[in-house]
């Protein structure tokens, strides 16, 4: 029966030359399958930490597994563990605990931090903590893991941030600083199952930290793409292959899906989930690492399955960790033809339920909903300013690759009846005309109509201004003689499964505004697709983490008067250093010029483009090349 049918293959081959139905049928796309573990089971320390043995004889037993089958994986600890490590050895309850920093170290295995609630409930932080009562410890921890994720100027902008985050010194080390001078690797995620996920990097492009509020935050991040990659715990989507979305900035991995197991599984269910994929796609296959029961460990069945049959099996297919993740995606486009806008407006209005989905679809690529609005906003002032009658479309508009999202208090909404009694078709139009140029999402849009008068204009919020911007992209479009327009109420947080919430609504009044934050920054989500096997190139082999082409180092001194100095390392070509004040206003064009590759150094002598000196507050360096972009902040104290 088998040489039968190697013989009808070979015919269909042999009078079929070109790519043929029964060819698409058997081509199997790869599978990479990334491995990680949250290191973090030891119990809780009113107990006395009761899991720590076990913790410590898994973790060695793990990594000496992995390195055997030669698979990688993403090994995540945090400070906690490093605080629990020194405890045992400093009481003599482990002599010998830091064994579990050497063996790590010298492991083929990769560093994640895992910032996780569960840290708080430590007494014993060495540097800040270990004097403390159990339920004042906590409560300080929390505080200042909120003072790390520069969270204080929203949760209480407008009282002393003291009162939310405490004063902490701004020496000590923040939590993955702490953790790497033991665990020395370099850093390749963060897992974020942490309640506000993507907060921290809003904070760090907008609301810095008060001087003398937290050590040093976020300058743990690498370089280039591999600087802002987050593990996620949470679903996402019903679509099938959505592994990777991005959101605030961040490159954010998907770990709950079709495509996964957990490590105590049996190998059969290992190889059931495998065989129900569909194989005309890749796929990202997660194995969670737990602490198995004493006894045999299913990992090693899962690893002995995987090495010795089904990647052999499968072209392509092999371990990753999240450091090769920029190389397997395909990332969204930031330039779009008016074919792409109207395809995107369409399917924004198609999915309208009384709130935009958190993402659109045009052809076979994402958008997300701030993509959008600056897209239409680009396309339509471009059109509106020329003289009527003689007016064309630009073939093509582009956006930044990251914008701010709408950003207010929840009870800071209107809710304007006049936007669906109907108003003109012109109003609308001039208020796309009158919106700024910066590089952010409006939270209230006002619409001046004829006959309201200026002190009363129509009030949108986001969402209702992105749904008139749609209706009027494709009236112009169409060439529509419709003199009026409807915008009917819209709730500004967009319907997502990502934090697993339903369409019916949300609790915004019993929620904080953290919450309320975390729902906004939505608008920013965008899914992303793995390279298939005829997208992916030698280049996309994995790597360990490699030397970045592009890097911007922290200004020093910082702060700083009256001068400092800023180092930054580029391949060569078009550099461009601009600095910016709190509100995104252009200070000093520092450089703009061509240059050659390797580290090169400009000072900043704390003058404006005008000569003057500027005044002491915060201020923010951007560098640009190419594709890279990276910004870090300033502080200047006379």
């Amino acid at each position: 029966m088998k040489r039968i049918l190697i013989i009808f293959i070979l015919i269909i081959v042999y009078f079929n030359p070109e790519p043929s139905i029964f060819c698409q049928i058997i081509k199997r796309e790869p599978v990479y399958f990334h491995i990680s573990h949250h290191q973090e089971a030891v119990g809780h320390p009113s107990m006395g930490f009761p899991m720590y043995e076990r913790f410590k004889e898994n973790l060695l037993d793990e990594l000496a597994l992995l390195d055997r089958y030669d698979a990688l994986s993403d090994q995540c600890f945090n400070d906690f563990i490093v605080s629990v490590i020194l405890y045992m050895r400093d009481t003599g309850r482990d002599p010998d605990a830091e064994e579990i920093f050497s063996a790590f170290n010298q492991s083929g295995q990769n560093l994640g931090y895992h910032w996780h609630p569960a840290t708080w409930e430590v007494p014993i932080r060495t540097d800040k903590v270990k004097d403390m009562e159990l339920d004042s410890a906590i409560i300080e921890y929390e505080k200042w893991e909120a003072a790390y994720y520069d969270w204080s100027d929203f949760v209480a902008p407008d009282v002393d941030s003291s009162e939310a985050t405490g004063w902490l010194d701004p020496g000590r080390l923040g939590g993955i600083q702490l953790m790497q001078q033991y665990f020395t690797k370099p850093l390749v995620n963060e897992c974020m199952t942490l309640l506000h996920p993507a907060a921290a990097p809003l904070f760090r492009k907008k609301w810095p930290l008060a001087v003398g509020q937290a050590g040093n935050p976020h300058t743990y991040y690498a370089t280039g793409s591999q600087r802002l990659l987050w593990m996620s715990d949470w679903g996402f989507s019903t679509e099938s292959g959505i592994y990777v979305f991005k959101m605030m900035g961040l490159t954010i991995i998907r770990t709950r899906s079709e495509s996964w197991i957990e490590r105590i599984f049996p190998v059969d269910v290992l190889e059931q989930t495998l065989s129900n994929l569909p194989r005309d796609i890749p796929h990202l296959f997660v194995i969670h690492n737990t602490i198995p029961q004493p006894g045999h460990d299913p990992l090693e069945d899962h690893l002995e399955y995987l090495t010795k049959e089904f990647i052999p099996d499968n072209p392509g297919s092999r371990f990753i960790s999240t450091a090769d993740i920029p190389s397997l995606i395909l990332n969204n486009p930031l330039q779009f033809s008016m074919e792409d806008l109207d395809e995107a407006c369409l399917d924004l209005l198609y999915e309208w339920h009384g709130r935009p989905a958190a993402y659109v679809h045009h052809g076979n690529d994402y958008m997300s909903l701030a993509s959008l609005f600056k897209g239409l906003q680009a396309a339509m002032q471009n059109y509106l300013s020329q003289p009527e009658g003689s007016r064309t479309w630009p073939q093509a508009v582009r956006v930044d690759d990251f914008i701010m999202p709408p950003v207010g208090r929840w009870n800071a909404l209107p809710n304007d009846s006049r936007l669906y009694n109907g108003f003109p078709v012109s109003a609308m139009a001039a208020a796309v005309q009158d919106l700024t140029v910066e590089n952010k999402i409006p939270y209230v849009v006002s619409i001046q109509v004829p006959g309201e008068g200026p002190s009363s204009p129509l009030q949108a919020n986001a969402a209702e201004f992105l749904h008139g911007m749609c209706t009027l992209f494709l009236r112009l479009r169409q060439g529509s003689a419709a003199e009026q327009m409807f915008i009917m109420p819209s709730d500004i947080i967009p319907i997502s499964n990502i934090n697993g919430e339903s369409s019916t609504g949300y609790d915004r009044a019993s929620n904080s505004h953290m919450d309320w934050l975390y729902e906004l920054e939505l608008w920013t989500l965008e899914p992303v697709q793995l390279k298939g096997s005829d997208q992916s190139t030698v280049a996309d082999e994995p790597q360990s983490i490699l030397p970045q082409d592009y890097e911007l180092k922290q200004n020093y001194p910082n702060p700083f008067n009256p001068s400092t100095s800023i180092q930054f390392k580029i391949p060569g070509g078009r550099v461009s250093i601009i600095i910016y004040d709190l509100l995104g206003r252009k200070v000093r064009n520092l450089i703009d010029e061509i240059m050659p590759s390797g580290w090169h150094e400009i000072s900043w002598d704390g003058r404006n483009n005008s000569g003057m000196m500027v005044a002491n507050d915060v201020y923010f360096y951007r560098m640009v090349i190419d594709q890279f972009r990276e910004v870090k902040k300033a502080i200047l104290i006379k």
